[in-house]
């Protein structure tokens, strides 16, 4: 699930229809809007093979 926040508006919450592989649930990540490509990269989090904490070192970018 991606959620995303209109902070320059309104501040509402909105969650994007998204086609293909997402990153998995995270904190820490950064997070860049370049154009309309939003780009997530690192952060860390659990998956569910390993319950121990990971650390990300991947980038995914959605077009908006």
């Amino acid at each position: 699930i991606i959620s995303i926040i209109d902070s320059s508006a309104t501040n509402t919450w909105s969650m994007p229809i998204i086609q293909g592989n997402g990153p998995g649930a995270r904190e820490g990540h950064t997070t860049t809007l370049v154009g309309k490509r939003l780009f997530v990269f690192g952060g860390c989090g659990k998956s569910p093979e390993n319950p121990e904490e990971i650390y990300y070192d991947d980038i995914y970018f959605l077009d908006t």
